[in-house]
């Protein structure tokens, strides 16, 4: 067996299998796909959309890894609690369905990914400047589509 690919197995299993329901907000878990139910290129995918959802850095180096803020369990909290309560169910699920499309695409390899961390750190700012939670959430989902669009590289 090669160096790598022992590396490789090593840093997937370190991931533990990784499961939504292990990381993804409770309120969310039954509107997004488990994490093993999803497609990934490599063994530190999934890890890394681990880190978009809880800002935990396990499995991955330190040296490209920022553990913390934001993440998207606390970005989802701070929608929900912004909304009016008559609308927090559908803040919800647009934030929980967000999540899953922007995570997935953040945390695939720079050069084929279409959504980057300054595109988060753009999205996070759209959210925050929007007084309307709902129409925010709206807004990026418009960009999230628009940025799917465009090819991978």
């Amino acid at each position: 067996m090669s160096k790598f690919w022992v590396a490789g197995l090593a840093v997937l299993l370190s991931a533990g299998a990784a499961k939504a329901d292990e990381f993804v907000r409770p309120d969310c878990r039954s509107l997004v796909s488990a994490s093993d139910r999803l497609s990934y290129e490599r063994a530190e995918h999934p890890v890394w959309y681990r880190r978009f959802w809880t800002g935990e850095c396990g499995g991955l180096p330190l040296y490209r890894c920022k553990p913390g803020s934001p993440n998207w369990n606390d970005v989802a909290s701070q929608m929900m609690s912004r909304a009016a309560p008559a609308a927090r169910n559908a803040v919800r699920l647009k934030a929980c369905r967000l999540g899953q499309t922007i995570g997935h695409e953040w945390s695939r390899d720079k050069p084929i990914r279409r959504i980057d961390t300054a595109d988060l750190k753009a999205m996070l700012k759209l959210l925050n400047e929007t007084p309307d939670v709902s129409a925010g959430l709206d807004r990026v989902d418009a960009r999230v589509r628009e940025l799917m669009g465009r090819p991978r590289r």
